[in-house]
């Protein structure tokens, strides 16, 4: 772990407080680092990486850090673009062909994982009728759902983060929607999610990266993958392991795979090393390149149901997974 550093302390999201953490740990003379999972202060982050030349291998969700490829600049949750793609596919297996969405305009992540399904949605043969926008501030989402009842929507397609997304989902269920579905992104795929939501979660889609759904996976070195990590944390801490979890379990077995495969703490050694790395992970298999710094394809997320506050496979994604794993 001396060749790695996390910021001993809370930035507390803040973008500001998130560069001074990093100028001081690469003053310490830090190799490589895991980065905070709050997409604006990563953003804010990332160019100190390529300024430094130091690898950094973040657990924040936006795309922009990775696209285009930003040289000592990596990823490990899925990107927004990969998961909008795999539940459009979803929406259009389904028969959602009539869509609505509400998007937090303050969330980089939310706001290009709305971009990016966008872009897509015609492709698949999607029709998003009806478009609202809030902040993550937001408490109160009543005009939204007035807005979308009467649209013809088949589904509402929520990109939000945080406290938003469990106020929204608890206002839906005690709203008059007929049968609209509501579906969440993976920015959800988490007891931090399901447990404060409580019963209006009954029901809900989500998207996952795979580890969310561990025990769910066909057996495979994969599941074992998953398992081997997952059940430490569920004996301490008596549940499933959020998301974040593994998106930075994940960066530390990228970084040290990196490190061993290049037999050297060189920064310079570590990202040449990370440029060219392929790792199976309890999120899936990474493989970096120089032009892919995600690593992760859409055929390496779940779309899932709510079901008794757990996340459970769709019958879509696990026929999904027969045919992959």
């Amino acid at each position: 772990m001396d060749a790695l550093a996390r910021h001993r302390g809370s930035h507390e999201s803040d973008p500001q407080q998130a560069i001074a953490a990093f100028n001081s740990l690469a003053t310490d003379g830090a190799a490589a680092f895991i980065g905070t999972p709050f997409s604006n202060a990563a953003l804010a982050v990332q160019p100190l990486a390529k300024q430094r030349k130091i690898p950094y291998v973040s657990p924040a969700a936006a795309d922009q850090q990775v696209e285009p490829p930003s040289p000592y600049v990596y990823m490990t949750p899925p990107t927004a673009g990969v998961v909008g793609e795999q539940l459009l596919k979803y929406f259009q297996a389904s028969g959602m062909t009539k869509m609505a969405v509400p998007y937090d305009t303050k969330s980089s992540s939310a706001q290009t994982g709305w971009d990016k399904m966008k872009a897509k949605a015609a492709r698949y043969g999607i029709d998003f009728v009806a478009t609202e926008t809030f902040t993550t501030t937001q408490t109160d989402f009543t005009a939204v759902l007035q807005h979308v009842r009467g649209s013809g929507a088949k589904g509402l397609m929520v990109w939000a983060t945080g406290a938003p997304a469990v106020i929204l989902a608890k206002q839906f269920a005690a709203a008059s929607m007929g049968d609209m579905q509501l579906i969440f992104s993976h920015a959800e795929s988490s007891s931090l999610f399901t447990n404060p939501v409580g019963a209006a979660g009954e029901g809900i889609i989500v998207a996952s990266a795979l580890s969310a759904i561990g025990n769910d996976l066909p057996d495979s070195e994969l599941k074992d993958s998953v398992v081997k990590r997952a059940e430490p944390f569920q004996k301490a801490n008596g549940e499933y392991p959020p998301g974040f979890a593994f998106d930075s379990y994940c960066a530390v077995q990228l970084i040290a795979a990196a490190i061993k495969k290049a037999d050297s703490a060189d920064p310079e050694k570590i990202a040449t090393a990370l440029n060219e790395l392929t790792l199976l992970t309890p999120q899936g298999t990474y493989t970096y390149t120089p032009s892919d710094r995600a690593g992760l394809g859409s055929d390496q997320v779940a779309v899932n149901t709510v079901i008794k506050g757990q996340i459970v496979p769709t019958d879509w994604t696990r026929q999904q997974l027969q045919n992959s794993l």
